[in-house]
């Protein structure tokens, strides 16, 4: 509308003027695009000559491949990574993805059964010789952290017989998901080491 009243003025024709599209090729998959279906930088130049289609494949692709949680962990590592992430956390956003994450565990929490004891706690560790159950490594090196077998949101409760004994990072590394893939990670970690 706004350059067909500029040619009305400029010319006093009343011609309608077609804007001129911009076709970029994509380097991925080869397709001709329009430039919004690409990302660009604040001065005004292309980010890649990808598009933002084939940019998200490939960087979800990227951050499931193991080259790609290596980097993913050391720049969490890096001191620049740790100040990003530690902003991050103080932000409003980042307050609030982890409010819900809490909120969302005690909803959890609020309807499995909660009746460990210390004592059934102590006993568990002693049952397990003071060492994890994962990597087998002693409790006097490195602090006992509470497992639940069958997760809390699959309906695993705070329990005897339902809590084993890992170290924190085991714990970390089995996450939600089954004993199994922890001992077969543990099993990778063991190779590597050795080789």
């Amino acid at each position: 509308m706004k350059l067909l009243l500029l040619n009305i003025f400029l010319t006093g024709v009343t011609k309608e003027v077609t804007p001129r599209v911009v076709l970029i090729k994509c380097k991925k998959c080869g397709k001709e695009k329009g430039k919004e279906e690409f990302y660009w930088r604040k001065n005004g130049k292309i980010f890649k000559y990808t598009c933002k289609d084939c940019t998200r494949i490939h960087q979800k692709t990227y951050g499931q491949s193991e080259a790609g949680r290596a980097a993913q962990k050391k720049w969490r590592e890096s001191e620049a990574g740790k100040a990003k992430i530690k902003a991050w956390e103080q932000s409003e956003a980042g307050k609030a993805v982890r409010a819900r994450i809490k909120a969302k565990r005690r909803s959890k929490d609020v309807s499995v059964v909660n009746d460990l004891t210390t004592g059934q706690w102590e006993q568990i560790i002693k049952d397990q010789n003071h060492c994890c159950n994962g990597c087998g490594v002693s409790f006097e090196e490195t602090t006992a952290c509470k497992d639940h077998i069958i997760p809390v949101f699959d309906g695993g409760g705070l329990t005897e017989d339902n809590v084993q004994a890992l170290c924190g990072s085991c714990n970390s590394t089995k996450g939600s998901r089954s004993m199994q893939y922890l001992l077969d990670m543990v099993e990778i970690y063991k190779k590597l080491i050795e080789d």
